[in-house]
């Protein structure tokens, strides 16, 4: 992913904070640019995402499931790893696969 798109990411993840309509937006700019994530990008994302969100968000959870189960094999910090982790099991526990 382009550095641009990267910084638009994160403006948007922290604006997706404010507002239903925001957080709109961010996820579909997620949908659009999941397949060009990088370490990085992934690293962006995962510390943008509300975890405790996931049971409200099943269908967005659901459309980049399988890019989730791509990262895990990626190279990311540890800290992105664990997040990763926790992101794809409570995935698993809404019934998200």
């Amino acid at each position: 992913m382009q550095w641009i798109n990267k910084v638009k990411m994160a403006e948007l993840g922290d604006k997706a904070r404010k507002s239903k309509d925001d957080m709109e937006v961010f996820k579909a700019f997620i949908l659009e640019h999941i397949k060009t994530f990088d370490f990085q990008s992934w690293h962006i994302f995962l510390n943008l995402i509300d975890l405790s969100e996931v049971k409200h968000n099943t269908d967005f959870y659901n459309a980049i499931y399988g890019y989730l189960l791509d990262a895990v094999d990626g190279r990311m910090d540890m800290i992105a790893k664990v997040r990763l982790d926790a992101l794809i099991m409570l995935c698993n526990e809404n019934g998200i696969r």
